[in-house]
């Protein structure tokens, strides 16, 4: 499994637009093959930060929705004028768990 971590800062003028397209690419990406799961978060340290957490099956689906993003953006030239600075991690999952309470005070005790 593959997340990625897309930090974005919006210019002061470029929010409410940069919201009302993640918005319209939130209906693309449910469809695109290899999402396991997307979130979108405001950060609580800096008002300005926007960050989006996507799960992915494979690299591979990771990189044909990048391709897929840049066609889109490449159609109006002026979505680069939303965002001041932005930052892309991408990583590969090295585990995945999850558990009860029981399981959770268990992982707590060790």
């Amino acid at each position: 499994m593959i997340t990625v971590i897309l930090e974005v800062y919006p210019t002061e003028t470029g929010k409410g637009a940069l919201m009302a397209l993640a918005s319209q690419l939130l209906e693309l990406i449910n469809e695109h093959p290899g999402l396991v799961s997307i979130e979108r978060f405001q950060s609580m340290m800096d008002e300005h930060r926007l960050l989006s957490l996507s799960f992915w099956q494979s690299i591979q689906d990771v990189d044909s929705w990048h391709q897929h993003l840049k066609r889109i953006v490449a159609e109006d030239p002026h979505h680069r004028d939303l965002i001041r600075h932005y930052r892309l991690r991408i990583c590969k999952v090295m585990l995945d768990e999850s558990g009860d309470q029981a399981r959770l005070s268990h992982l707590i005790e060790s």
